[in-house]
């Protein structure tokens, strides 16, 4: 594998411009592991928890700077989830798995510094999904472990968490499915929560391609979609607010990655502008109405 240090914005369906732009990308680490937008700025977390922002580079400033971090940062990111909690100006990062085993802790990147927050309730985990809904995060499904995290056992609950108190509380739902290395959004025009995807077993040896809806009423809903679905595989996701789609990146092992969108209002698979180029382990953030795409892994240049 080799880096692929390069950083592209996708203009959102609405835009008659459906192509990729290529961006500087000086001073980007070299594999970015999680990512994240608040407001103007983007951010990109690599392995040992050091912190690269690149600020309002829609306004001309495209170099990344890699912040001046205090604090000591989360275990690992493997498997753990990073929401971008805007009206607070923090990433809030939860979970992971480690070969010490599943985590639970939960902490917040704010002002330079990594902050263990004191919240408990939910329990250790890692490939679960996150996402932001106004007034705190919501997370759900997953798999947790014990060292050294060989065999992973699912998790069927969904918690949110509280902004202004700073704490866990269970969410009661109906009919939820597997949730393991899925990708989420949330539909702000309706308030539903929609899952793409993820593993078909513990095991993680086949992905699938469904989209599934929590709806306000608390209840699992699979959405019955039409047309040519995304390949199943790993793959990012965001909510497209101009025209109310869900757009998937797939990330299949092998072969180009390719960009979908689901209309919701038909439930109908499109197909997009193909992706800058296979890669794995890369940042994937939305803002300020573009889908920003960097770094990475990708396969040896002879493919």
């Amino acid at each position: 594998l080799e880096s692929a240090r390069t950083l592209g914005t996708f203009a959102p369906p609405a835009s008659e411009f459906l192509r990729w732009r290529m961006l500087p990308a000086d001073g980007l680490p070299e594999i970015p592991v999680r990512a994240a937008a608040s407001s103007w700025d983007l951010f990109a977390l690599d392995a040992d928890g050091s912190v690269s922002t690149l600020s309002s580079y829609q306004r001309g400033c495209e170099t990344w700077s890699e912040s001046t971090v205090l604090g000591t940062p989360p275990a690992s990111f493997d498997g753990a989830s990073i929401v971008a909690d805007i009206p607070n100006d923090r990433l809030l990062v939860f979970g992971g798995l480690s070969i010490a085993g599943a985590i639970g802790d939960t902490y917040e990147f704010s002002a330079g510094q990594w902050n263990q927050l004191g919240a408990e309730g939910l329990s250790a985990r890692g490939g679960h999904v996150a996402v932001d809904v106004g007034d705190g995060m919501i997370v759900a499904g997953g798999g947790t472990c014990i060292a050294p995290c060989d065999d992973i056992s699912p998790v069927y609950d969904v918690w949110k968490f509280d902004y202004e108190m700073g704490s866990w509380s269970i969410v009661t739902t109906t009919g939820m499915p597997l949730i393991l290395h899925a990708t989420a959004v949330h539909n702000i025009f309706d308030d539903r929560i929609l899952v793409y995807g993820g593993c078909s077993d513990v095991t993680c040896s086949q992905y699938r391609h469904d989209v599934w809806a929590l709806d306000s009423s608390m209840a699992w809903t699979k959405i019955e979609t039409t047309g040519t679905p995304p390949p199943a595989g790993p793959a990012s996701a965001f909510f497209d607010p101009f025209d109310g789609s869900l757009v998937v990146v797939a990330l299949p092992t092998f072969g180009s990655a390719r960009v979908f969108s689901l209309s919701l209002s038909n439930s109908v698979w499109t197909e997009l502008d193909p992706h800058p180029g296979p890669r794995t382990f890369h940042g994937l953030a939305m803002s300020d109405a573009q889908l920003v795409l960097f770094g990475g892994k990708r396969p040896s240049a002879t493919e």
